[in-house]
């Protein structure tokens, strides 16, 4: 059973999927009024600011003097760096000059799997939890020379935290069950050219109705989508310029996605800057059977090839027999992603995602 706390929350003012999603857990399970997101994130609370991947909470909006009465007087038990970002990061070295900190906590929500040990040891945290951990047995010589696995002085601290599903954000418009005519989906920003060479892949394959959308953003240069040592030469000797607006313009809003997900048979997760993405959740979410790389990260209770999703190989070389097999098999199909659906709402919501925060931390501090 877990006590009542009070938490002071050092969250940016943007998007943070992991930081949010935590936030929403945790004002699920403790209380709104007993989660202090600092400075005031008026994406949580102020429906001028409201965006779609963010269901908003009430919230009050304390002063900078307040939160220093506040820790003055001991009243939250934890502070959590909710994300390695500039916004937070400076207001926790302003606290830090002006008042006495209790427990400190890093989420670490960053793609890659490097262990910020500088972090860790220059703001006395005591437990970090990281998004993209790789497990000790995986790390390898090469990962440790790159810093990649937990340092000696900071194992039996470090803990993995992946992303989770949002089910409160699913638009209402597709909560009601809609034909799936669509055999296989994938829409998603080109951050891995395994995702450009899966989407051209699938196109090309005969009697499969596939849907699949590549989008970039402003800032991504021609040789990153390029395939091949050809073509990244070719975009670089033209000076490499940014892609066209074109590109960008494709990101399907956040209706028109979940609209995909929903009419889709089967949802393809192929990995981004990590392996770790909102999508591998938003499959399951969406009651579509997921396709999926095996994740080369920690993810405690992950699906189970086989009985709450299908894991392909890195090289994608069996994906498409693989889609063929469970196009073909409806029964196999909606068992698993049945299966999957329940394993998710058991584990992998953001409530669940931040109660196994809770349990960690509680436990340990």
């Amino acid at each position: 059973m877990l006590k009542k706390m009070k938490i002071l929350y050092l969250t940016p003012s943007h998007v943070d999927y992991l930081a949010d999603q935590i936030y929403l857990g945790l004002c699920k399970i403790v209380g709104w009024e007993n989660v202090v997101d600092f400075p005031y994130k008026r994406l949580y609370h102020d429906p001028t600011c409201n965006v779609p991947s963010i269901p908003q909470t009430p919230g009050y909006q304390y002063s900078f003097k307040e939160i220093v009465d506040m820790l003055q007087s001991r009243v939250f038990d934890w502070l959590v760096l909710a994300a390695i970002r500039t916004e937070p990061l400076v207001m926790l070295d302003r606290l830090a000059k002006t008042a006495s900190l209790p427990p400190r906590i890093l989420l670490d929500g960053d793609d890659g799997p490097e262990i910020r040990e500088d972090l860790f040891e220059r703001y006395r945290f005591v437990l970090y939890f990281k998004r993209e951990f790789v497990p000790g047995e995986k790390a390898g010589l090469w990962r440790r020379l790159k810093g990649q696995a937990v340092p000696v002085g900071m194992r039996g601290r470090v803990f993995p935290l992946p992303f989770s599903a949002v089910l409160e954000a699913i638009p209402n418009s597709v909560r009601q069950e809609v034909s799936r005519d669509i055999d296989v989906s994938f829409v998603g920003i080109a951050s891995h050219r395994k995702r450009i060479r899966a989407v051209d892949l699938l196109r090309r394959v005969p009697d499969m109705r596939f849907v699949g959308t590549i989008y970039a953003d402003c800032t991504m240069r021609e040789s990153k989508l390029a395939m091949g040592p050809l073509a990244i030469w070719k975009a670089k000797l033209q000076g490499d310029p940014y892609v066209s607006k074109e590109m960008y313009q494709r990101k399907l809003s956040w209706e028109a996605y979940w609209e995909v997900l929903a009419r889709s048979k089967m949802g393809l997760s192929i990995r981004g800057a990590g392996y770790d993405t909102v999508r591998y959740w938003e499959i399951v979410a969406a009651k579509a059977l997921l396709i999926a790389e095996q994740p080369d990260i920690d993810i405690p209770y992950n699906f189970e090839h086989g009985k709450q999703a299908i894991f392909i190989r890195p090289d994608l070389s069996d994906l498409v027999p693989v889609l063929k097999t469970y196009l073909q098999d409806h029964d196999a199909r909606e068992a698993i992603a049945q299966a999957g659906y329940a394993h998710l709402l058991k584990y992998h919501t953001c409530e669940q995602r931040a109660r196994q925060f809770l349990e960690i931390c509680s436990a340990r501090l």
